[in-house]
């Protein structure tokens, strides 16, 4: 019973400890000095989804599409070659390829990010079109940013939210949770009724996420820009929540 009350007083300390951490986090619009440091969040995030292991589960799991291609070129190479050796040459090469591939595709996708919409100090795409039509926001911790949300107009009903991401040394204090209730209070604010965001599955964590906060998954698609998609699996997650 004492390790029990001990455990639960531990929990509610730490309770206590992230809401008086979460009063320090201010939410406020974008401004040009955090430039750097909103690339830098942006970067990692998106980066620490093309570790090789991840892709590695993604495209291995049986329940996956690219599990069963995969499959079937080993099949047809083997009875192609008719050689054993020949055939764990290739797969080896074979796979090696796939996960060159797959780690290029997030890293590319940071770099273009970051050469488009991302690329000039004043964010023009998230901040030039007017209040009502997009919009870019920092979370702010001790005075350092660790966290950024944006928003662009779909249609006079709906948003759609990007370049969600939090600094994962930050990550425990409900920061994502703070950006998320802010994006979705300037969405009411200006009238729309739906908001919409997506991410790859390989994202596991966010989906998670977007799932517990209340999104509805819409569908769970290929990438059509990304060739080869269906062999490494690549898929995109869209959801969709009503703003109430």
């Amino acid at each position: 019973k004492l390790i029990l009350l001990d455990s639960l007083l531990q929990e509610t300390y730490q309770d206590i400890s992230n809401m008086s951490r979460m009063n320090d986090v201010i939410i406020r619009s974008y401004r040009e000095q955090d430039h750097e440091r909103v690339r830098e969040i942006l970067g990692n995030g998106l980066l620490e989804n093309s570790h090789w292991m991840i892709n590695y589960r993604m495209m291995f799991n049986p329940r996956q599409e690219s599990f069963w291609y995969q499959v079937i070129f080993g099949v047809l190479f083997y009875f192609i070659s008719q050689s054993f050796v020949y055939f764990i040459i290739f797969e080896i090469i074979f796979q090696l390829v796939l996960l060159f591939y797959t780690a290029f595709l997030y890293r590319d996708y940071v770099w273009n990010c970051m050469a488009t919409d991302m690329g000039d100090k004043a964010l023009k795409y998230w901040t030039g079109r007017g209040e009502k039509e997009a919009g870019f926001y920092v979370a702010e911790y001790n005075g350092r940013v660790v966290g950024t949300v944006s928003f662009i107009k779909v249609n006079e009903e709906t948003m759609e939210v990007f370049r969600f991401s939090v600094d994962k040394t930050v990550r425990s204090l409900g920061i994502a949770q703070k950006l998320e209730n802010h994006i979705l209070e300037v969405g009411k604010s200006i009238g729309y009724k739906k908001v919409h965001l997506n991410t790859s599955h390989s994202q596991v964590a966010a989906v998670k996420f977007y799932q517990k906060l209340g999104y509805t998954e819409v569908r769970r698609v290929y990438e059509e820009k990304i060739w080869f998609c269906s062999i490494i699996g690549f898929k995109v997650v869209y959801f969709s929540k009503e703003l109430l």
